[in-house]
C-alpha cells in the first residue's frame, strides 16, 4: 500500500493518544547503522513557526548516538498489526540484535530519513534542537526523584515535521 503525504495540520488523530498507546518507533541512522526504538515520551507541537516533535532519549540508548550523528529522524506509527513487533523494539536493544531485521520491517528512505513501509503514519522530521536534561533546571524536585534515581537524565530533540506519510 502506497503513503500519500499530508501536512501536519492535516493530521485526524489525537497527539495525545498516538503518542502514548500509538507506541511510535523511532528511527534514525548514521554511519551505515540503521535502529528503532520504542517512544512514548514526547511532543508534537509548534515552536519557531514551525511544526516539531520533541522526543527524549536516555543516555544508555543503543539508538542515542546513531540519533546524535543523523541529519533526522523518524516516529512511525505501526498500529495494532505490529503490537508484537513494537514490544519486541522497546524490550531490545539494538546492541545485542537487528531489532529491524528480526521483526522484518521493509526500511524505506525519503530525504535520507529511514522509515518502515508497515508504518500507518510516519513523522519524518529534521533535527533542529538537542540538549541535556539537567537536575538544577528541574523546578518540580519530584519528578527527579520519581523519575531520574539512577540521574540518567534524557537527551531531547526537537526535529521540524518536514512531511506526515499516511497510508492510502
Amino acid at each position: 500500500m502506497a503513503f500519500k503525504v499530508i501536512q501536519p495540520n492535516q493530521m485526524e488523530d489525537n497527539v495525545f493518544d498516538k503518542i502514548k498507546l500509538g507506541m511510535p518507533l523511532l528511527t534514525a541512522e548514521s554511519g551505515g547503522k540503521a535502529n528503532t526504538m520504542t517512544v512514548n515520551w514526547g511532543q508534537m507541537g509548534y515552536l519557531w513557526n514551525k511544526c516539531v516533535t520533541t522526543i527524549y532519549l536516555r543516555p544508555q540508548r543503543f539508538t542515542l548516538p546513531i540519533l546524535e550523528g543523523a541529519d533526522g529522524y523518524s516516529l512511525c506509527f505501526m498500529g495494532q498489526k505490529y503490537a508484537t513487533e513494537v514490544m519486541f523494539c522497546g524490550r531490545n536493544s539494538g546492541k545485542d540484535v537487528d531489532k529491524i531485521a528480526h521483526c522484518g520491517f521493509t526500511l524505506a528512505h525519503k530525504d535520507g530519513i529511514p522509515y518502515f513501509e508497515e508504518a500507518e503514519m510516519v513523522l519524518l522530521c529534521k533535527k533542529s534542537f538537542g540538549s541535556w536534561m539537567t537536575e538544577e533546571n528541574f523546578i518540580d524536585r519530584e519528578l527527579v526523584s520519581a523519575n531520574y534515581p539512577e540521574k540518567d537524565f534524557h537527551r531531547m530533540f526537537i526535529g521540524e515535521i518536514k512531511e506526515v506519510l499516511v497510508k492510502e
